[in-house]
C-alpha cells in the first residue's frame, strides 16, 4: 500500500487515538505487540519521559522549509563513515539504528555513489528490518523510544514524522534555533540507552555511534520523507498500512481518503 503525502500545513494540531487501540502486525516472531493495552508512564517502561496528557503525540510542522541551498555553505562533517551537514533552521530527514544492525548494511552505504534519488539514499541507509536483535520490537522499548522522541516536541524542535522500528528509527524533524540536530540526537540515543540497559539488564552499547542524517530541500522533498517514514513498516511488510503501525506519527493524522 502507498503511504499518501500530506502537505506540510495538515500536520498541525492533530490529537491523538487511545493509545489502546490494536496494531494489525505481520510479525510471527511476535516480537511487535497485537496492541498497547497500558498508558504511557505504567510498568517498567516508567522513567518520567513517556508520553502523558500535556505532551501529546501530535506531529508539528515547521514554520516553513528553508531551501539549504539559500544559505551560506557549512563545511560537511564526519564523525566516522557518514557525512553530517547542518545550516540552521533547515529541516532533517534522520535514521538511527541499533549498534547490532550496522554491520549487515555497511554494504549498502558503499553503493550510495549510485544512487540517483534523495529517496535511494536513505534507503541505502536503512538495516533489513530482520537484522540483529530487533529489541525496538518490544512494545515497552519502542514505546520508551518513542516517549524519548517526543519528550522535547515543540519545545526544541518540530518532529513532523517518526516511526520507530524493530531495529532503526526514523525522523523528519527541525530543530529550533537555540538547540543543534546533533544536541538533538546525542540526547535521544544517551537517554534511551541508558534506560533500555537497565530495563534489560545489559550494558555495552546500544546505538550506532553515527545517525545518518540528510536535510530536506523543500515542501516536495518534506512531503516525501513524511511519507517513506510514516511507510516504512508497510514497505518492510510488517503492517497492512501506515496508520496501523503503534509506533509512529501516522496513527496521529486523519484518514485521508
Amino acid at each position: 500500500d502507498a503511504c499518501p503525502t500530506r502537505a506540510p500545513g495538515s500536520l498541525v494540531g492533530l490529537q491523538p487515538p487511545d493509545r489502546r487501540d490494536a496494531c494489525l502486525t505481520k510479525d510471527p516472531g511476535g516480537l511487535v505487540g497485537q496492541a498497547s493495552r497500558l498508558p504511557f508512564g505504567v510498568g517498567e517502561c516508567n522513567t518520567g519521559r513517556e508520553m502523558t496528557q500535556d505532551k501529546k503525540p501530535t506531529p508539528l510542522a515547521p514554520d516553513r522549509i528553508v531551501d539549504p541551498g539559500s544559505l551560506p555553505m557549512a563545511e560537511p562533517r564526519s564523525r566516522g563513515d557518514l557525512p553530517h551537514l547542518s545550516k540552521e533552521g533547515c529541516t532533517y530527514f534522520v535514521t538511527f539504528c541499533l549498534a547490532d544492525a550496522v554491520p549487515v548494511h555497511l554494504k549498502r552505504r558503499r553503493e550510495i555513489k549510485n544512487a540517483e534519488t534523495s529517496l535511494e539514499v536513505v534507503e541505502r541507509h536503512d538495516p533489513e528490518p530482520s537484522v540483529g536483535s530487533r529489541i525496538l520490537g518490544r512494545s515497552g522499548i519502542a514505546s520508551l523510544v518513542e516517549g524519548t522522541m517526543l519528550h522535547f516536541q515543540g519545545d526544541r524542535y518540530a518532529l513532523s514524522a517518526w516511526c520507530v522500528m524493530p531495529n532503526h528509527a526514523h525522523a523528519v524533524l527541525t530543530p529550533y534555533s537555540s538547540y543543534s540536530l546533533s544536541e538533538i540526537l546525542h540526547s535521544w540515543k544517551s537517554y534511551s540507552a541508558h534506560q533500555i540497559n537497565k530495563i534489560l539488564r545489559r550494558s555495552g552499547k546500544l546505538w550506532e555511534e553515527e545517525s545518518f542524517d540528510h536535510l530536506v530541500r523543500n515542501e516536495r522533498a518534506f512531503e516525501q520523507f513524511v511519507a517513506y517514514t510514516e511507510n516504512n513498516p508497510v514497505a518492510a511488510g510488517l503492517c497492512d498500512r501506515p496508520e496501523l503501525w503503534v509506533h509512529s506519527s501516522a496513527r496521529y493524522r486523519p484518514a485521508i481518503e
